[in-house]
């Protein structure tokens, strides 16, 4: 029977930070587990709307900013001015429920207007095609309305629009139909508001996308210039993962950036490139984890990466009304990539990695703002705007135009964050803090980092041959370096063959003796 010990005893052994697969699946399944979640939080909606019964009342209403959301007229299958007998009331904003595909009609009629005053409209991007009346005269158009894929095209382009009042009310028509994306419907709010308010708003969310992009883009220059300093690949995919998510903000942000500059950029080719920059994010994380602190067996690596291969075969072969209707299970898949990194980083913690808590710290400040954005702003992760002050943002919900500051304040500070957070890693990476070996432990005038670059070995190869040179076996450099035998041995190979050598005494004798030439036995 074997002997019992204490939790004490348990966690001063040191057994439990020991990297085992049951361990890191362990974490991989809890922090899958919490993005499940964010599915099922009860989020804070909106307690009251200021379109009831498919009208919105302006009187009193001085100095107003409105989301026109609430109870709109809603005529399924129908793209119609005169004919509502059968329509019934729907709640904007929203998407189709009985099919992702077809076309409707919504209606509000708005009071309390003043006649011969200016007013504004700012229109989102609908899904994925409207056409927006005001008294029965085209005000606004994103790609083209029809019946069917036909006579019908896709489009994304939010506009700002302004009109000035004729009578003391209006009416306002929406036309939309989609056969092409999986969310179809008026799924976003109209804003109605003085032309000043509406045009202020307008720059504030251009100002923050565009912050959004050039702090990603800007992050990416300079780890590619650390990378062209130091050759390491770790640095180089981090650089490709800042650049990809620069990139995509040109494309994912809510004022679809491309369309703006390019409005007739092709749609489908849009599509695809969304899911390219947004399904390589999550891979690129993880191989950036994986080259810095391993965890996984190559296998493993090249297991989870089939299915990112696969979905870019099947979005590169076929038109988007068969790749995004599957959406969710692609962004599964990502859930998992992001879990396993999670895992990943948490197990370096753990093994006290170099630069492991700068990448932990930057991995709880998205979760926190998922999170906040999930259960204050009653966003999903497919449309929510991740802000770290989303909270304060509910408290305002009832006129979104006092929430704006909130929202740039928000972005700066996320960006800021994000900015000093990837500084930090570079002055916390192995690279900075990996030891020199001293004259003590080697008894000679060795400078591996010089030796080192002046052969070309990667970060992680510096650190492997550091454990060579100091004895340390196979094992127990797998066990240091928290990575798997194999990943060791081809790390090895890499260094003796960079090295042109053939066994640890070579090594040894060449950095010894600090000269780069092949070393006979």
């Amino acid at each position: 029977m074997g002997k019992k010990i204490s939790l004490k005893q348990f966690l001063e052994s040191g057994v439990w930070k020991e990297p085992t697969p049951f361990r890191f699946a362990s974490f991989s399944l809890l922090f899958l587990s919490f993005f499940a979640l964010l599915y099922l939080i009860p989020t804070k909606g909106h307690s009251s709307h200021p379109v009831v019964n498919g009208m919105v009342d302006l009187h009193g209403k001085d100095h107003f900013a409105l989301a026109l959301e609430g109870e709109w007229e809603f005529a399924r299958n129908a793209l119609t001015f005169h004919d509502w007998k059968e329509a019934e009331y729907t709640v904007l904003p929203h998407t189709w429920s009985d099919s992702r595909f077809g076309y409707a009609s919504y209606r509000i009629t708005i009071y309390g207007l003043i006649p011969g005053h200016a007013y504004c409209l700012r229109v989102p991007y609908m899904g994925t095609a409207y056409m927006l009346y005001l008294d029965r005269t085209l005000l606004a158009k994103n790609g083209v309305v029809g019946t069917s894929r036909e006579n019908s095209r896709p489009g994304y382009f939010p506009q700002v629009v302004e009109f000035h009042a004729r009578e003391d009310h209006a009416e306002l028509i929406l036309q939309v139909s989609n056969f092409d994306h999986r969310r179809g419907g008026a799924f976003q709010s109209i804003l109605l508001a003085d032309p000043d308010t509406v045009w202020q708003v307008d720059y504030w969310s251009y100002f923050i996308d565009w912050a959004f992009v050039a702090v990603f883009l800007t992050m990416s220059v300079y780890q590619l210039a650390f990378w062209i300093i130091r050759r390491d690949r770790a640095i180089w995919l981090l650089a490709t993962l800042l650049l990809v998510i620069g990139i995509n903000g040109m494309v994912g942000t809510p004022n679809v950036l491309i369309f703006t500059y390019l409005p007739d950029f092709p749609w489908e080719l849009y599509q695809k490139i969304c899911y390219y920059l947004s399904y390589s994010i999550p891979v690129l994380l993880l191989l950036f984890l994986y080259e810095l602190y391993g965890g996984m067996t190559h296998k493993s690596v090249f297991l989870l990466l089939v299915p990112y291969a696969a979905i870019l075969l099947f979005v590169t072969l076929s038109p988007a009304r068969f790749y995004s209707p599957i959406n969710s299970w692609f962004q599964i898949y990502a859930f998992l990539l992001f879990s396993v990194g999670f895992a990943v980083v948490f197990q370096a913690l753990i093994a006290k990695r170099p630069g492991s808590r700068v990448l932990l710290i930057a991995m709880l400040i998205l979760f926190g703002s998922v999170l906040s954005s999930a259960y204050f702003s009653n966003d999903r992760i497919s449309m929510g705007t991740y802000l770290p002050l989303s909270f304060l943002e509910y408290y305002n919900i009832h006129i979104r135009l006092n929430s704006l500051p909130v929202n740039v304040a928000s972005y700066l500070l996320l960006l800021m964050l994000i900015n000093l957070l990837s500084l930090a890693y570079f002055f916390k990476h192995p690279d900075v803090t990996r030891r020199k070996i001293s004259n003590k432990e080697m008894g000679g005038n060795l400078s591996l980092q010089k030796q080192s670059r002046e052969l070309g070995l990667s970060g992680r190869e510096q650190e492997i041959a550091l454990l060579m040179l100091q004895g340390k076996t196979n094992k127990e450099i797998s066990d240091t370096l928290f990575i798997s035998m194999s990943t060791t041995k081809t790390h090895i190979s890499r260094i003796f063959k960079k090295a042109t050598v053939s066994t640890r005494s070579e090594l040894f004798f060449l950095f010894y003796n600090g000269d780069s030439s092949v070393v006979d036995g």
